[in-house]
């Protein structure tokens, strides 16, 4: 964990869709030496021109957000924070919102120089190397491809520019989103639950996810009212900060 000067790619600006200093600034500390209180920030990482940035999250030490050093920010650490203590029945591992760059379909092989025998793939990227901007969750298997694929495994697709972060499974069956507009005069929150039991895995992915983007035909909106308490106190700490 360390304390490197900002990006300049890291100041907030107002716009629509990802917003890239958003995390940073949730980092850095006020002058009274600490970080934005009271927010439980998943394992996220952040990726530009196809390799990961910075990576932040909360500590269950003591509940702070911290970001990781730089030479830390590598693939297999980050395969292995995001499959870490994931619910064998829950086969979503991650989400990412940006872009994905499409590789060949049809790699060159080569030799290995340290291992004869073996195959070693150069990927080359295709005529439409970039996808437009996306947000899906992701299954374990595909995430492992993104972030730590292994020398001589072929993959048809990386991560371009973007912001990974790790799933946290729902308490109940049925996965749900809250999704809050805040002004400095109120704050309207809305939830959405997925009708699809979540660990029904006969049922693809996407149809078990809540969202707001999708179409209500499988999901059920529903009034928020006093159990969503803490969510309007971490936007009030957030405003605050």
């Amino acid at each position: 964990m360390d304390e490197e000067e900002e990006n300049p790619d890291e100041v907030l600006h107002n716009t629509d869709g990802l917003v890239w200093g958003l995390y940073s600034h949730l980092w850095r500390k006020t002058h009274r030496g600490q970080p934005c209180p009271n927010i439980n920030l998943p394992h996220t990482v952040i990726y530009k021109n196809a390799r990961p940035i910075a990576w932040y999250f909360t500590s269950v030490r003591d509940n702070m957000i911290y970001r990781k050093q730089k030479k830390k920010v590598v693939g297999q650490l980050i395969w292995e924070a995001m499959s870490a203590g994931q619910d064998p029945n829950v086969d979503a591992c991650a989400w990412f919102s940006g872009n994905m760059t499409l590789l060949a379909s049809q790699p060159k092989k080569t030799k290995g120089s340290q291992h004869p025998e073996a195959v070693q793939y150069e990927l080359e990227p295709a005529e439409e190397t970039k996808e437009s901007a996306s947000f899906e969750y992701l299954p374990s298997e595909r995430v492992h491809h993104l972030t730590y694929p292994g020398q001589y495994t072929v993959i048809l697709e990386q991560i371009y520019d973007g912001i990974l972060q790790k799933f946290v499974a729902p308490r109940e069956a049925h996965d749900s989103i809250i999704r809050a507009i805040w002004s400095p005069t109120a704050c309207v929150c809305e939830r959405r639950t997925n009708r699809n039991v979540l660990s029904d895995l006969t049922k693809p992915l996407s149809s078990r996810i809540a969202s707001f983007e999708n179409g209500t035909a499988r999901e059920q909106d529903g009034c928020v009212s006093a159990d969503c308490t803490l969510h309007v106190k971490a936007e009030a700490h957030l405003v605050r900060y």
